[in-house]
């Protein structure tokens, strides 16, 4: 009876997400998760990154059943150059983006004290935080670590650690990256020529072997066993996947605010338009934006571009009379839109996109074909899985790895012009999108659940002596 009555008791799970909300959101949903399943989870990041979650998160935090879930606040070292409204990489200016990282670096004793507070049985973690695993330890606390990217670019950025950067033995070619795309996506601007340092020094990869034996990862198990395997025999971990994990948000609170967008789409032929977002995390260069701008432009397409760029107005970067010249058949905005609704409306026939992991697993769930464009290493990864899987069509560079927009033109229309193209993208991403839903619709896998129960219940144990 006394074993039972442990097990009813819900372990406590504290949770510690990297400062961008591309890792705080697939986080919070893997709370959601894993509260159902009886722990009771203690997410702890800034207030920048809380803020975001409770607005983000609204409905649920006035449901009585988000009593499982406590947000705990991080404090980072005080920088008078990094205000709190900055302790996030969301709208982060580049300049900041060193400080932020050095500042979160710093940020162990804050953690440690939550530790104490809190006496979890299980910390969580994610990555670039290389004092959780050193505390964990000290703490005789387990800890794992939970990857928000694909099991495709762990197992291929793991393997370039290991082999300083040759891809020859890599066992998937057909996810491979180019050595200019490695080059670009990785190499460019830094002085390292060592592709393990640098990823040592990005990823932190060190420090995730001191966790326990288990890797999560927010993953479609079934588009990327092969990967899974793979990754668990090049890092000695056992790969367990939660996912997909899609963010769940609430759009019928929304007000009329955004009911222009909905109203222009209402205006466009069946899969005429192209929808461009690249994230609230990546900051493309000026000189970028305008070729894209233009790539568009020359395409002829119908288009909704959701575009930021922090420290300027969107037209200070845009081509000069791009906003005229387009105006007939094209909208840029640069606030809040309701992404979800847009990416149902049947006017909708692309997705331009960066191919970051969250908005890549959300063009599988909406049935959208994608436009990849990668900004970095891993979305470049991401970029070829999506093609693999063939759902995708890859704007290609030039010999130099630059951006041309007769490249970008092309993509989209053969995406949204292309009868035969467009087709078998759109009736691929449909085949995806039921069964991904499905998947979706499921718990959490139960043998994680119960990998996860027992290293709390060890813990417990171990505690009681």
């Amino acid at each position: 009876m006394e074993g039972k009555k442990q097990v009813d008791e819900p372990q406590k799970i504290l949770m510690v997400p990297w400062l961008a909300h591309g890792h705080a959101t697939p986080f919070f949903e893997l709370a959601k998760k894993l509260s159902k399943a009886n722990f009771h989870i203690y997410l702890c990041s800034t207030s920048a990154v809380l803020s975001f979650l409770k607005q983000s998160q609204e409905k649920y935090f006035s449901d009585i059943s988000s009593a499982n879930i406590e947000l705990i606040e991080l404090h980072l070292p005080s920088m008078p150059q990094l205000p709190s409204h900055y302790q996030s990489t969301k709208g982060l200016p580049n300049h900041l983006y060193p400080l932020l990282l050095n500042a979160f670096q710093m940020a162990g004793q804050s953690f440690s004290n939550i530790v104490d507070n809190v006496n979890p049985d299980l910390i969580i973690e994610d990555f670039l935080q290389a004092w959780a695993p050193d505390i964990a330890l000290s703490k005789n606390i387990p800890i794992v670590n939970f990857t928000v990217s694909s099991a495709a670019s762990y197992s291929f950025m793991y393997h370039l650690y290991l082999h300083d950067g040759a891809t020859d033995d890599y066992p998937f070619p057909e996810i491979c990256l180019s050595n200019n795309e490695i080059e670009i996506g990785l190499v460019s601007g830094t002085t390292t020529r060592s592709i393990t340092a640098l990823l040592e020094r990005i990823l932190v990869y060190s420090a995730r072997k001191k966790s326990n034996d288990i890797i999560l990862i927010n993953n479609w198990k079934e588009t990327e066993a092969k990967y899974m395997q793979y990754l668990s025999s090049i890092t000695n971990k056992k790969i367990l996947s939660v996912g997909p994990l899609i963010e769940q948000t609430d759009e019928s609170t929304q007000d009329d605010q955004d009911s222009d967008i909905i109203e222009w789409l209402d205006k466009r032929d069946p899969f005429s338009t192209v929808y461009a977002v690249f994230g609230s995390e990546n900051v493309w260069s000026k000189e970028n934006i305008q070729e894209i701008a233009h790539g568009i432009e020359l395409s002829n397409v119908n288009f909704l571009w959701v575009l930021r760029f922090p420290g300027s107005e969107v037209e200070q970067v845009l081509p000069e009379g791009f906003l005229n010249r387009v105006k007939e058949r094209g909208m840029v905005v640069s606030r809040w839109v309701p992404h979800a609704k847009i990416m149902r409306h049947t006017s909708i026939g692309g997705f331009l996109n960066h191919c970051g992991w969250n908005s890549t697993v959300e063009c599988i769930h909406f049935g959208v074909p994608l436009i990849a464009m990668p900004f970095n290493m891993d979305q470049f990864i991401t970029a070829n899985y999506a093609v693999e899987l063939g759902m995708a069509l890859k704007v290609q560079r030039d010999e130099k790895g630059r951006l041309k927009r007769e490249e970008i033109a092309k993509a989209i229309r053969n995406v949204i012009m292309e009868k035969k193209i467009g087709e078998e993208l759109r009736e691929k991403s449909k085949e995806l999108s039921e069964k991904i839903r499905i998947e979706e619709e499921k718990e959490i896998d139960q043998a994680a659940v119960e990998e996860l129960r027992n290293l709390c219940l060890m813990n417990k144990k171990e505690k009681s002596f």
